[in-house]
């Protein structure tokens, strides 16, 4: 495949679509209100992917499906985020449209042309403060030969980052590593007890003789399943809670999730804890949410922030004036008028 395959117009800005894609490239340009999943039934057809794995549903995204400016203002990433990055580590050029009218550029549209990456880099995450994301362009990967889901039963919280990274020294081609507590891993469809997840991507031998060294301790799961699996895990909608219940986001070092996420289901929360320790979603069905705040009061290494749930369980968040006056004067330089008043900030779905 080579520029024959491009993709490519001229008009500065539509509301939808591809603007460029070269497969030989590994890079795709498209508007932003373009919805993710017409992004990545293309890269499909192509045989590659968005290596971050962005979730297309769950809590984080209320509105519905996600456009790809939505990818980048939220800085999406699913479960293979610690080995592959997130959206703002693939983002290598971005078009922002301030309240006046202006057109901001940030990157480009091929690896060898990212003047102002770094500007890139404050977008992804911004959550359309610093003006209306119009265009992206991503850094794309292959899609592998294949791969397998080992689930590991009765397995501990507290030792599973250390177990996966103990897997991960010995050169095992890891992309997933997850723990479902038992409610969790019983409203999956698995065996309702604790459960650790390690998926497997790469060479057909690579991913055998990986899923090999786990013995007869683990149940291998094929492509497909493990397929919808990790969707399933990346969207955590089994993490809603009822009515009157709460759910939690916790970002959190690695090597601590385990402990955090052990000390939560002790005071009655389920957790589905991904990123190999790093991201632990914490439910909580009944009305008693002031142990699970002391818990996150507990560990300052952790931020909690309240996905869904009554006001009363939202954690205090520790001040930051340094980043909030450094985001404030990049606004101004990029959006004086500011975006969010004229009424183009952007975190709709996909139309």
């Amino acid at each position: 495949m080579g520029m024959a395959n491009a993709i490519d117009t001229v008009a500065p800005i539509r509301p939808r679509g591809i603007v460029r894609y070269v497969p030989d490239d590994f890079v795709i340009t498209a508007h932003g209100d373009t919805p993710l999943a017409a992004v990545e039934a293309v890269l499909r057809d192509h045989g590659q992917r968005l290596d971050f794995e962005p979730p297309s549903a769950g809590p984080l995204l209320a509105d519905g499906p996600p456009t790809m400016a939505t990818v980048a203002a939220m800085n999406l990433a699913g479960p293979r985020r610690p080995f592959s990055g997130d959206a703002r580590d693939a983002l290598i050029g971005v078009r922002l449209a301030n309240a006046d009218g202006d057109i901001i550029r940030a990157g480009g549209r091929t690896l060898k042309s990212v003047a102002g990456l770094d500007l890139g880099k404050v977008v992804a995450g911004s959550r359309g403060r610093f003006g209306k994301i119009v265009e992206v362009t991503f850094r794309v990967r292959a899609r592998p030969e294949t791969r397998c889901t080992l689930l590991v039963a009765d397995t501990y919280v507290e030792a599973f980052p250390a177990r996966v990274a103990k897997e991960m020294l010995a050169g095992l081609p890891v992309t997933g590593a997850t723990h479902l507590s038992a409610g969790v891993a019983d409203r999956l469809g698995l065996t309702p007890a604790d459960t650790m997840l390690i998926r497997l991507e790469g060479p057909a031998p690579a991913v055998r003789a990986a899923a090999a060294r786990f013995g007869q301790g683990a149940t291998v799961v094929g492509n497909a399943a493990s397929r919808d699996l990790w969707r399933a895990v990346g969207e955590a909608t089994v993490m809603l809670p009822p009515a009157g219940g709460a759910l939690w986001r916790v970002t959190v070092p690695p090597a601590e999730g385990g402990t955090l996420a052990a000390a939560l289901q002790a005071r009655g929360a389920e957790t589905l804890t991904d990123w190999r320790g790093g991201l632990v979603w914490v439910r909580l069905d009944g009305a008693e949410r002031t142990p699970i705040l002391d818990v996150f009061a507990a560990h300052p290494s952790a931020t909690a922030r309240l996905v869904t749930g009554p006001a009363a369980a939202t954690p205090p968040q520790a001040p930051t004036p340094a980043l909030d006056a450094l985001s404030e004067k990049l606004r101004q330089a990029l959006d004086p008028a500011g975006s969010e008043r004229a009424g183009i900030h952007q975190m709709g779905s996909a139309p």
